[in-house]
């Protein structure tokens, strides 16, 4: 029975493991709102369904070639980019890539930035350098942020902290009786 037992924990653990490699896709970071989203699809003459092809798991290895990506969807992903909430911006005001914006740190950004010097400058391409900009994220694995659950746990933490007397924490005072 231990020999079957065994086997069955390595398909599972496998299985979670294809799974999880499998639910990360390059644009799940993305925080734009539904407008944004057809904005961005209409002013590079984009419908939905060719986006939905252009971002599906199936189309994830032609993605990681960029020289097969068309521009207009390079210039989507530019724009998607761009219109992040203040706190999820990966480009600074001139357009190039800011690691401290994007919270990146350690290996992860030293990663980005070596893949990054591949990229064909902000001025002369600007969507060719922001794709290739979540591209190299993506291969650094750079940690996605839920943004709205972070601002929510953000939230909490101080509430926690700052009324702690509502959640039941001894104030100074009590802990010093």
């Amino acid at each position: 029975m231990f020999p079957y037992t065994l086997l069955a924990s390595a398909a599972l653990i496998s299985g979670l493991i294809i799974g999880l490699a499998q639910g990360r896709h390059p644009f799940s970071f993305f925080d734009v709102g539904l407008q944004d989203f057809d904005d961005c699809l209409r002013s590079n003459n984009l419908t939905y369904e060719e986006y939905e092809t252009f971002e599906s798991f199936e189309n994830l290895e032609s993605l990681l070639h960029e020289a097969q990506v068309a521009l207009k969807y390079k210039c989507n992903i530019r724009c998607q980019l761009l219109r992040q909430p203040a706190n999820a911006q990966w480009l600074d005001a001139g357009g190039r890539m800011d690691l401290q914006l994007m919270n990146a740190t350690g290996v992860t950004a030293a990663m980005i930035s070596r893949c990054m010097e591949d990229a064909s400058p902000p001025d002369d391409e600007p969507c060719a350098y922001a794709f290739h900009l979540v591209m190299c994220a993506h291969k650094a694995d750079h940690p996605i942020i839920d943004y709205d659950a972070a601002a929510e746990e953000q939230e909490l933490y101080v509430d926690y902290v700052v009324d702690g007397d509502d959640y039941g924490l001894a104030t100074t005072e009590e802990s010093a009786e």
